[in-house]
């Protein structure tokens, strides 16, 4: 059996922690119980945001697929750095396609994972032109990009700058 990193096992445990999370959904009966207001969103609408990050094990994917496959009202941001991209594809053709067709989202994450604040703004703008080839070559459509995650949760000024001269509409998600 290949021996797992430690990040490794802590995907496989947010994708442990998905589906308990997913297997627990039930429609809305009586009263609900308030929780305290983190972030407010529609008041009409009750939504959750789950986001994935990286994405580097092609396993972690295939396993949220076939959990996704269960419950095809749910839709997940899929924030994967470039490399990840490319590996995966030639690990499982199409599994980008089969996540882009279901109306998930994929939203740059950095082409391969460097902390944006060493970085200038040109060299920011360079990686996710880099990172768009490789998510225009696996899907082979032009895709739209809504959503920016900064590596390591860094908003830098060269990131903030990036999201403005390339998607005036690019919205931040940021890591808690």
């Amino acid at each position: 059996m290949d021996s797992l990193s430690r990040r490794d096992f802590l995907k496989l445990g947010g994708t442990g922690l998905l589906s308990l999370t997913l297997g627990g959904l039930r429609p809305a009966t009586g009263t609900p119980h308030v929780q305290p207001v983190i972030y407010q969103g529609s008041a009409r609408y009750a939504r959750v945001a789950l986001t994935y990050d990286d994405c580097y094990l092609v396993k972690m994917l295939n396993k949220l697929e076939e959990t996704l496959s269960h419950y095809p009202y749910v839709r997940v941001t899929l924030f994967p750095v470039g490399e990840a991209l490319l590996n995966n594809q030639g690990k499982d053709p199409g599994v980008w396609k089969r996540f882009y067709n279901q109306g998930h989202e994929i939203g740059y994450h950095s082409f391969d994972h460097t902390n944006p604040e060493v970085l200038s703004t040109a060299e920011v703008i360079a990686d996710y032109d880099r990172w768009l080839d490789a998510l225009r070559e696996v899907l082979e459509v032009e895709p739209e990009v809504r959503f920016a995650r900064p590596p390591f949760g860094n908003t830098s000024a060269s990131f903030l700058n990036m999201c403005d001269a390339c998607n005036g509409d690019t919205q931040l998600l940021f890591h808690m």
